[in-house]
């Protein structure tokens, strides 16, 4: 029931065993890694993004 609230134990149990049913299948990472990229401090980028979706230049 508490399973889909973020923060629960009933949730990291969950994101817990679904993680084991993964290593168990593909084995264990080799490699993680999450990058994140500021699209909207490049100008050049945001221009781009607000022309590809439409949006009105600033």
């Amino acid at each position: 029931m508490l399973a889909p609230i973020r923060g629960t134990n009933q949730y990291w149990f969950r994101v817990k065993g679904e993680v084991k049913a993964m290593t168990a299948e593909y084995g264990s990472p080799t490699l993680f890694l999450t990058l994140s990229f500021a699209e909207y401090d490049s100008a050049d980028i945001a221009q781009y993004l607000r022309k590809k979706n439409n949006a009105p230049q600033s």
